[in-house]
């Protein structure tokens, strides 16, 4: 596994050097919309009838607390302040979650209430939880089986977005998943669905086989393989949901203080503690240094940036933020703004790095 590849709670991280080949991307702005009540722009998802926040919290870190033990009630806590502070979309998977499958579903479905109806919900297939271990299952019964027991355990009648949770090649140019997402299209138990994918090939892949939306890594440094799905993404109206906007906690701090040091440690529970070599760790943190200077004016630190760098692509619908405290999703959610989300001249320096 790299970094640019899905999470996968059970599976360590492969530690790779990082890299600075990058690729340009538009800078034309996108449209979005701010709800009067609300601090966080909306927007359609690609051609689909989907509009979601271009905040969305994903709840990978919260429920499979891969970044370490949470305290109880954290979980629900910071749902509650995503939703207080605008953000309507959220992402959950089956499996993420410490022992039961679908613990993370119900425990988000609880959190939300009565708001839960109004929400935006980004469900997930193909990855299970048996007897503790992950399996990979995509075909049609095995869908819409894993899509009737998510839906009960959330407490809903539909999913906004479903996505296939990283498959393989050979399942996606395959198709035997598509009598699944068909029949869950024409019954209304999903609006749309997609897939999550670790390359640029997965992801045309996906668009070839009728994907409406892709699920992938964009973030300041790993900026370069949006760019070239452009024409695909244009030509077939597919939505984007960037994941890892801030590089698992990486690009954030304060205005002028790095959050992480060559000499940081992370906990053992921590995932991160086996997704770097004590090597490429300090290169990545001097690459992301060089972005510092985007923490001006009405920037003020780097996740801001980071967030708003990534909106800043008119083919993103939302930036899938990993927040695990109420305080965390709070600030990104004030990342979202009208355009212009950085200034032009910003954007083209960070393309030149």
């Amino acid at each position: 596994m790299t970094e640019t590849s899905t999470p996968d709670p059970h599976t360590p991280p492969t530690p790779i050097a990082p890299t600075s080949t990058v690729a340009p991307t538009s800078t034309v702005a996108p449209t979005s919309t701010v709800a009067p009540t609300s601090t966080v722009a909306s927007r359609m998802l690609g051609a689909t009838d989907v509009r979601v926040s271009e905040i969305a919290l994903g709840c990978w870190g919260l429920a499979s607390q891969s970044y370490g033990k949470l305290a109880a009630g954290r979980f629900e806590a910071t749902v509650r302040a995503a939703w207080d502070a605008g953000v309507t979309t959220f992402d959950i998977a089956p499996f993420w979650s410490q022992a039961v499958q679908g613990e993370g579903e119900r425990r988000l479905g609880l959190a939300l209430g009565e708001d839960l109806q109004k929400a935006v919900i980004i469900g997930r297939v193909g990855q299970s939880l048996v007897e503790g271990r992950v399996q990979a299952q995509f075909d049609a019964p095995a869908i819409l089986r894993d899509v009737e027991q998510s839906l009960s355990r959330l407490g809903r009648s539909t999913l906004d977005v479903l996505l296939l949770h990283n498959p393989p090649r050979k399942v996606i140019s395959s198709g035997y998943f598509q009598k699944g997402t068909g029949y869950l299209l024409s019954s209304g138990m999903i609006k749309c669905w997609g897939a999550s994918v670790g390359t640029v090939e997965e992801a045309q892949m996906a668009i070839e086989e009728g994907a409406q939306v892709l699920c992938l890594v964009h973030n300041l440094v790993h900026r370069h393989d949006l760019p070239e799905l452009v024409t695909q993404l244009e030509e077939r109206g597919v939505g984007v949901l960037a994941r890892s906007p801030l590089l698992y906690g990486l690009l954030s701090g304060d205005a002028t203080t790095p959050r992480f040091t060559a000499s940081t440690t992370f906990a053992s529970d921590d995932h991160r503690a086996q997704r770097w070599t004590p090597d490429s760790f300090p290169r990545r943190l001097e690459e992301i240094e060089r972005h510092r200077f985007l923490v001006e004016g009405d920037v003020p630190d780097l996740a801001t940036a980071a967030l708003r760098f990534v909106l800043s692509s008119p083919h993103v619908g939302a930036a899938l933020v990993g927040a695990r405290s109420p305080e965390q999703i709070v600030h990104a959610a004030k990342a979202s703004r009208t355009p212009p989300y950085l200034p032009p001249e910003h954007v083209a320096k960070i393309l030149s790095l």
